[in-house]
């Protein structure tokens, strides 16, 4: 682990403020953790260690057959990204196994489609409709940059994480810094949980993945372990999608992917093993001040998630209809046909973004592709990431756009070897249709590997699980 802020690598050091002021700190003592866990479990020591609120039991050392899945998501790997001049392990990965684009479910942000791929639900089903919003029912915000957001379970209105399905039905994760880790659904945290943070060294979440794949026992080696990366996220966020700092970002990503892989080969070489991504990228091309569409703020308690998907509240008693008029006027007016505007009933059916009342908000701003709308004038953040900063790459928009696709990569004794190569997979034209796979797609297939059953009621189609361990999509 490099000593400081530093993002190990040669990625731009103007990065380093995106690592949190306390990570040294922190970083130190989850490794502390780690090594006590990782010391108890090859003693075989039987007792329970308690550490920020997490349990950490450890049990009596027996043979140990490894963990039967790790999914790895790396926040903001588009489908095209791939390359074996940029990402060469997850190069080899995808010739070695199957490789496909995802669509994210709307709208297209970190939150709602990390939360489809663990629930098996859409947004307007299990609630987190953005990284941020408003709950006029509980009169309160949902902001992921907020810890007490993050960590609490209650805004989840439907359905479970599948490693609390796992528990409860007798097996054990490890949660590593991936979304909603830090909650206690059903009144309990994953066996091993990291929570959620935006921003952790990619070696540390590897050194965290190793150590806890390594944890011995009958009742204590984990079955399920998922972790985030999220540095790709917030470089393309400040330099745009196509720039060189991406580049290197995804570098350090892959060398990390690469390591995991390396270790998985040496010790458990029957583990499956799948790589997927939330959403895609797009380069900002444009800004437009929501000033300049909108002079009534006064209309409006809140917005939330501006650039490019942005909610608004109006008062109750407000005239929506009479909102909606003067912003398609001014839209007309001075930035014809970049930004849509709906209400909660004319959203687009393919979007499936109806419903929860007190959620979902009366009016919805929809940028073109390559459009940002913001809201900094008046002191909201440029974005739903943690910096102030105006993005230079941004996601959001239409899931239907090939910009938006997310990626999905699997190897392991599980999934079908596909045999087409990378480079014809990548440069094969693929057009929208709704057979693609989607996010949500992936709880069926974490499912399958992890023989838990799939309820008729969840979102989560056969369209990536036929894919995996049928036919290969191309």
């Amino acid at each position: 682990m490099p000593n400081g802020n530093k993002i190990p690598g040669d990625l731009d050091a103007n990065l380093d403020d995106k690592i949190d002021k306390n990570h040294d700190r922190k970083t130190r003592k989850w490794y502390i953790v780690l090594f006590i866990i990782f010391v108890f479990a090859m003693l075989g020591v039987g007792t329970v260690l308690v550490f920020g609120g997490t349990h950490w039991p450890i049990g009596k050392h027996t043979a140990y057959t490894g963990p039967k899945l790790i999914v790895i998501s790396i926040d903001g790997l588009r489908f095209d990204m791939v390359a074996y001049n940029t990402t060469p392990n997850l190069a080899r990965m995808a010739d070695e196994g199957i490789m496909s684009p995802l669509v994210p479910a709307y709208p297209s942000l970190t939150f709602p489609n990390h939360y489809s791929m663990m629930t098996g639900l859409l947004p307007n089903k299990h609630g987190i409709i953005g990284n941020r919003f408003a709950d006029l029912s509980r009169g309160e915000s949902f902001d992921t940059r907020l810890d007490n957001c993050t960590s609490d379970a209650s805004w989840l209105v439907h359905g479970e994480p599948i490693w609390t399905t796992l528990e409860r039905e007798g097996g054990r994760a490890g949660i590593v810094h991936w979304v909603g880790a830090g909650c206690r659904f059903g009144g309990k945290r994953a066996k091993y949980a990291f929570p959620f943070r935006r921003h952790t060294h990619p070696e540390f979440v590897t050194d965290a993945l190793i150590k806890l794949a390594s944890i011995r026992g009958p009742k204590q080696t984990p079955n399920l372990l998922m972790a985030y990366y999220s540095l790709v996220d917030s470089t393309g966020h400040r330099y745009g999608p196509e720039s060189v700092q991406v580049q290197r970002a995804l570098g350090i990503i892959d060398k990390e992917i690469g390591r995991l892989r390396l270790f998985l080969s040496q010790k458990y070489p029957d583990t499956n093993l799948m790589v997927v991504s939330d959403h895609g990228f797009m380069t900002v091309k444009e800004r437009i001040r929501l000033e300049d569409i909108w002079a009534g703020y006064e209309d409006s308690t809140m917005k939330a998630v501006c650039s490019p998907v942005t909610f608004l509240y109006p008062k109750l008693g407000v005239d929506v209809s009479g909102i909606v008029k003067r912003l398609k006027r001014q839209i007309k007016r001075k930035h014809p046909g970049k930004i849509k505007v709906y209400t909660r009933e004319s959203m687009p059916s393919e979007f499936d973004f109806t419903g929860l009342p007190g959620r979902i908000p009366k009016i919805i701003l929809q940028a073109e592709p390559g459009i940002a709308i913001d809201c900094s004038a008046n002191g909201d953040s440029a974005n739903d990431s943690d910096s102030n900063m105006l993005p230079k790459g941004d996601h959001g928009y239409d899931p239907k756009d090939p910009h938006m696709w997310a990626i999905f990569i699997a190897q392991g004794p599980a999934f079908m070897r596909d045999t087409l190569s990378l480079s014809k997979r990548i440069n094969t034209k693929i057009k929208y249709t709704k057979g693609l796979p989607h996010t949500v797609d992936v709880y069926r297939v974490m499912a399958n590997c992890l023989d838990l059953t799939v309820k008729s009621s969840l979102d989560s189609k056969a369209r990536l699980e036929n894919i995996c361990f049928t036919k290969p999509f191309l």
